[in-house]
């Protein structure tokens, strides 16, 4: 073991000055002595500490009070603990513990200590002592793009890689730090307490620079996220500066959704063309895993990107001369250009403007041949229990509120109380019970068994059936017809939806809000969220989920809010409500 004297710290931080919260000798959990600082961020200091019970160094982590005194996001940032702490790969540090410290009421991250220095000073300490940095960077690029393909493969997304979180150890090699979690707690501490996230410049504007269109965007996890950061620091790497000399934080939010990167410059083209394929900004537009982008880089894998439009009047020619059109079929397809716009313009003059049609899923055929004409339709199940149905303009049917635990005891062999458990996880509670809560601690495929009982026993009328909506149906029903983010309009208003700001711990009764859209449905917005029928993409078991829930912050019960779950997953946050359709 290493003497703690000749352990350095981050260079350019004198631990030892400035230590904060705890000083050294202090000891946390009886177990961990503070040896010294080694950075503060948005979620807390990290120190770095000897383990009395095994005898080696870590990193701790302190989490926020805000976050660790926020029950739920605690058991979410539990859960995302428990999936990281399962990554065991050669350049990942481990996640050793996440301790919670009764006598100050705090949590702590317990990690492996890497004994070394972040990329970017390493990268300048070899270069002083004359070492070829070129082929030093592409070994730790690769090691990084193996380490993250690894997780990948665990559907695990780190979506924090930057410089500072690319460690290289006393032997060269790379360790990832923060994997997949410190953006979990970052998300948490918004929910928790978004301004301290925001003023805190180290960890917003520097994770910013290396944040992608669609994560900046808040689209959900995928892959190419992270290897979109990876290009992004590769190219500060290769370039000595960022990606973009942005003067504040709103330009470089505008910068990333917009411009594009400058050239790289003194490295082969190889380099250039795979870091701009890797910063494309569309993930579909990059490459399909981040080892293929570091064999591009050693140009074992040449891209082809397609190039960025030329804004000159004679590139739309030159690109069809190139595909090998003729200077003669050039003149023939602008006469038929000038023909058709003078033709557009007449018709236009005398055409009457039609209102856009709303979005319609699915028509019935002849959805009143046999069912009712009716604005909506009650169904009387078991014990008196009532599910209600509205019907919408597109003729189908959807239920007035979320599936409630009252019908679900009364229709399914399985009551709440089994479904609690038999939840997929233990550390999630109750969180609202009795007959006229959302049923929740319901897997996709229970909620599709209580579709198909609703249908085996009759319920359904004659050439209809019960089932899930789409994601298209879902959204149609909770737009009702506005292009708003809400189906009130766009701003805001906790007291229109179960949500975190609602200042509720749990579930709601349904409609106890209050808040009907115009098609006269409830609790679209928050509560629970709702499971669909689709599949969340063709090559994923995951299914959607819309709508947001009680523990979500207002701007993520928005009409467009979508998730993903795996069709056995039980938990205190996904419900559902039925529609019924011809078949």
């Amino acid at each position: 073991m290493n003497n703690i004297d000749d352990i350095p710290t981050i260079p350019g931080k004198n631990a030892l000055k400035d230590i904060g919260i705890f000083q050294p000798g202090d000891l946390l959990c009886n177990r961990y002595e503070v040896l010294s600082r080694l950075g503060k961020g948005g979620m807390g200091i990290v120190y770095k500490c000897l383990d009395k019970t095994s005898g080696k160094f870590v990193a701790l982590k302190t989490i926020s009070p805000e976050l660790a005194q926020n029950n739920y996001e605690m058991e979410l940032t539990k859960e995302n603990f428990n999936l990281v702490s399962e990554l065991h790969h050669p350049y990942i540090a481990n996640y050793n513990a996440l301790e919670q410290d009764l006598e100050r009421r705090s949590y702590y991250l317990v990690m492996e200590f890497v004994d070394g220095e972040d990329i970017r000073y390493y990268l300048r300490r070899m270069k002083k002592d004359g070492a070829d940095t070129g082929s030093l960077l592409m070994k730790l690029i690769r090691q990084a793009a193996e380490a993250l393909d690894y997780a990948h493969k665990k559907k695990i997304v780190h979506k924090d890689i930057k410089p500072a979180n690319m460690m290289v150890d006393r032997d060269g090699n790379l360790k990832l730090l923060d994997f997949g979690l410190a953006a979990k707690i970052h998300s948490s501490m918004s929910a928790t307490d978004w301004n301290s996230v925001q003023e805190d410049p180290e960890t917003s504007c520097g994770t910013l620079m290396y944040m992608s269109p669609e994560q900046l965007a808040g689209k959900w996890d995928n892959p190419a996220m992270d290897q979109y950061s990876l290009a992004a620091a590769a190219y500060e790497m290769f370039s000595g500066h960022t990606l973009f000399n942005a003067p504040n934080m709103d330009a470089l939010k505008d910068a990333i959704k917009q411009e594009i990167t400058e050239p790289l410059e003194n490295v082969s083209p190889a380099i250039t063309q795979a870091v701009a394929k890797a910063l494309s900004k569309k993930p579909e537009d990059r490459f399909a895993s981040c080892t293929a982008f570091v064999e591009a880089l050693e140009n074992k894998n040449i891209p082809t990107p397609e190039s960025e439009p030329d804004q000159s009047e004679k590139s739309e020619p030159a690109k069809l001369q190139e595909k090998g059109f003729t200077k003669n079929w050039l003149i023939a397809f602008f006469i038929l250009v000038i023909i058709g716009g003078a033709f557009y313009i007449v018709k236009q003059k005398t055409a009457v403007v039609q209102p856009p049609k709303p979005v319609d899923p699915i028509t019935p055929t002849n959805p009143e041949s046999s069912f009712p004409n009716v604005a909506s339709k009650t169904f009387t199940l078991p014990g008196g229990e009532e599910l209600k149905l509205v019907k919408l303009p597109n003729g189908i049917f959807m239920g007035k509120y979320e599936v409630t635990q009252g019908q679900w005891n009364a229709l399914m062999e399985k009551n709440f109380d089994w479904h609690y458990k038999n939840r997929s996880h233990t550390v999630y509670k109750i969180v609202g019970n009795g007959n006229d809560y959302p049923m929740y601690f319901v897997s996709w495929n229970d909620a599709k068994e209580f579709c198909a009982k609703l249908n085996r026993k009759g319920y359904a009328p004659e050439g209809w059936k019960f089932t899930l909506p789409t994601e298209k149906q879902w959204e149609y029903a909770c737009r009702a017809g506005e292009k708003t983010k809400y189906s009130y309009g766009d701003s805001p208003e906790p007291s229109k939806m179960n949500c975190h700001a609602s200042g509720n711990k749990g579930t709601v009764t349904v409609g106890r809000m209050e808040y009907e859209n115009k098609f006269g449905l409830s609790d679209m917005h928050g509560n629970v969220w709702e499971w669909c029928s689709d599949k969340w993409s063709e090559d994923s078991a995951d299914r959607v989920v819309r709508g947001g829930c009680w523990g979500m912050g207002v701007k993520n019960c928005c009409s467009t809010s979508r998730g993903k779950s795996s069709p056995d997953d039980r938990n205190n946050y996904i419900g559902f409500r039925v529609v019924l359709v011809p078949k």
